[in-house]
């Protein structure tokens, strides 16, 4: 029997609980200080928080964050951020404050500058973060992928528990001969046939993994390649990767958006009755959209978050086919939101303001927004699937006017859908059953 192997920050790095300790900071079973109740910021501290409460841009997405990763975020904007200052202003608890202040002057090991390098890599990679992956969840996923990662590396690249993290890697059974060898040859610098090839899809790359090594067990495949059965449920969706790297002001569209007026369709409504109001009403609208064959798949912009996420729950519906607010949905469309604000376009001139609405596109031009640059994401995205890009018809209306806005995929195979903006509201739009079609 396989005798499991002690852990490895028990013989090469210092434990996090040493860390705070040469810090100068005792920890507590709580967590908390024991003066923080009564501790009030510091004049620096006062100022950062007037910035954060002002949404400055420096700061803004990244309050968006979990606790964690917000406090390391701040500490590496303010790099002499008192440890009661970075409590504060977080809600981290005070000694995950000080052990992230500690672990900034300790250096990575091997394994740490290997996840950090693929962290960083313009292309996507099995180990950079998902869509609705916290912190914590894929700190478990990178050190089960490469078993010489130390807890304190992974806390340092991208703050979680380290406690929870510590747990599970005592928890975790040993690999076999087999799966070591693997594992080895992954993490080295040629690691030749095992390795992920450059465009292969996740899948492809755990079904090829398993055609190659017959002997791993599926567990094992899982493990290698971090391809969860819960990330395989949620994939290619739950890969939240810039096709490119480029500032707000620079996304181009994947085709022109154009804007043309169409005439009402006098046979089904009288055109002065069309033109009658300024604002087409919602019935109207149907009944128009009826004669296309379409029907409004109704959402209510909520995704229990501050943001009109309208347009993105659209969007998204038809990208997974699933034309609900699932939870599932839900969170997708709130990492895509938190995307978009770190890509800076919360507060842009083609972004969105604070309430989150944006604009399906801008007419007449070819360099798009932020609905040109989500679309793009998810196009990038449907392709890593092997599933085709979507190619959008937005349809509007005003007083005796039809507009239609074409924005997407012009790629022969891309699919076709269609959306409509109500009134500064946006709704998927499906086919309609045989007997509701005029």
């Amino acid at each position: 029997m396989n005798k499991r192997p002690p852990p490895p920050y028990q013989s090469r790095l210092p434990r996090a609980e040493d860390l705070i300790k040469q810090a100068g900071t005792s920890p507590s079973p709580s967590g908390k200080h024991p003066d923080q109740a009564t501790t009030s910021l510091s004049s620096r501290g006062e100022l950062i928080k007037q910035q954060i409460e002002e949404s400055d841009p420096r700061f803004i997405s990244k309050k968006m964050r979990h606790p964690d990763s917000f406090a390391a975020s701040l500490l590496e904007l303010c790099p002499g951020l008192h440890t009661t200052d970075l409590v504060l202003l977080t809600g981290v608890q005070y000694d995950t404050a000080a052990l992230l202040r500690a672990l900034r002057k300790v250096p990575l090991t091997e394994a740490g500058e290997r996840l950090k390098q693929r962290l960083s890599s313009p292309d996507w990679n099995p180990y950079q973060p998902l869509a609705g992956e916290d912190s914590l969840k894929w700190a478990i996923r990178v050190s089960d992928m490469d078993y010489q990662l130390e807890p304190e590396d992974i806390v340092k690249i991208r703050p979680c528990c380290i406690k929870s993290l510590r747990k599970h890697q005592l928890r975790r059974p040993p690999l076999s001969a087999n799966a070591q060898q693997v594992m080895e040859a992954l993490n080295s610098a040629f690691p030749e046939k095992f390795a992920r090839r450059q465009d292969e899809g996740w899948k492809e790359w755990f079904d090829r993994l398993a055609q190659h090594e017959p002997r791993l067990t599926h567990n094992e495949l899982v493990t290698l390649t971090g391809f969860y059965p819960d990330v395989e449920h949620q994939y290619p969706f739950n890969i939240i990767q810039p096709p490119a790297s480029r500032s707000p002001s620079a996304v181009q569209s994947a085709t022109r958006v154009s804007k043309k007026a169409l005439s009402p369709p006098s046979s089904t409504l009288h055109e002065a009755e069309y033109a009658r109001s300024q604002a087409v009403s919602l019935a109207v609208q149907d009944q128009i959209l009826r004669t296309k064959g379409l029907i409004r798949v109704a959402n209510n912009s909520d995704t229990r978050t501050a943001y009109r996420n309208c347009l993105l729950i659209a969007l998204l519906q038809h990208a997974t086919k699933d034309y609900t607010q699932s939870p599932v949905l839900c969170q997708l469309v709130n990492n895509y939101r938190q995307w978009l604000v770190s890509q800076g376009w919360q507060g842009h001139a083609s972004g969105f303001g604070p309430d989150g609405y944006m604009a399906f596109g801008h007419q007449g031009e070819t360099t798009q927004g932020a609905a040109a640059a989500l679309l793009e994401m998810i196009n990038s995205n449907l392709m890593k699937g092997d599933l085709p890009p979507l190619r959008v018809i937005n349809y509007s209306f005003a007083a005796g006017m039809e507009f239609e806005e074409i924005l997407g995929s012009q790629a022969p195979d891309a699919r076709v859908v269609h959306i409509v903006n109500t009134g500064q509201h946006f709704e998927a739009l499906i086919a309609a059953p045989a007997d509701n079609q005029t």
